[in-house]
């Protein structure tokens, strides 16, 4: 167990990681209360970040399935980050042609239905006047798989036009009609990401 105390609302970044080990931990407000704990996890290593802690004291427990292993503790701080606006259908955001968006599954839930994963997701839109071949780019920052998900209805698995996973997910969407759609980013990892889409004539 270990104690930490932050004096200001803060983001929080910690790592465990041991050379042989899988490792379990969870963030509590209250030393052994899982009613208090505000994030877990599992891995090799486990990473547990939030984007907001506000001041107070909280306890790291960490398990191994090595109770005689050696494990190594990372933990930093930084200013508290604000929610993402587009986790829902109702406030997607604007991708425009050949600019890039970088966002983070830090804190976030999986709302919308893809036909290739069900983890926490973020939701984007553009919208096409013509026919144009859509080219379609997701690369995690941290080597996360991401799942991506292209929808001509928002949430509505049935509209969906193609849905890829890796790292980088990446396709060119052929003669894709006039309209509104939608790209949906997810990955089991709270990881980092870049997204971008380019027309190009068809």
């Amino acid at each position: 167990v270990f104690r930490v105390t932050l004096a200001s609302d803060r983001s929080v970044d910690v790592t465990i990681s041991s050379p042989s080990a899988l490792i379990t931990a969870a963030i509590q407000s209250t030393c052994g209360s899982m009613a208090s704990e505000l994030k877990c996890g599992w891995g090799f290593p486990t990473r547990l970040r939030l984007r907001s802690v506000p001041a107070g004291t909280y306890y790291l427990i960490v398990a191994s399935t090595d109770p005689a292993g050696d494990v190594t503790v990372s933990l930093t701080t930084g200013p508290p980050v604000a929610p993402e606006p587009n986790e829902t259908c109702a406030s997607p955001t604007e991708l425009l042609d050949g600019v890039a968006v970088s966002d983070s599954l830090v804190d976030v839930r999986d709302d919308v239905a893809i036909p290739c994963g069900f983890y926490r997701d973020l939701v984007y839109h553009f919208a096409l006047t013509s026919v144009e071949d859509v080219r379609i780019t997701a690369t995690s920052a941290l080597g996360d798989a991401l799942n991506v998900g292209l929808e001509t209805t928002c949430g509505d698995r049935a509209s969906a036009r193609r849905c890829v996973n890796g790292n980088p997910a990446d396709w060119t969407e052929h003669s894709l009609g006039p309209g509104d759609n939608f790209v949906i980013v997810e990955a089991y990892a709270e990881t980092d990401f870049t997204g971008q889409v380019g027309f190009a004539p068809p």
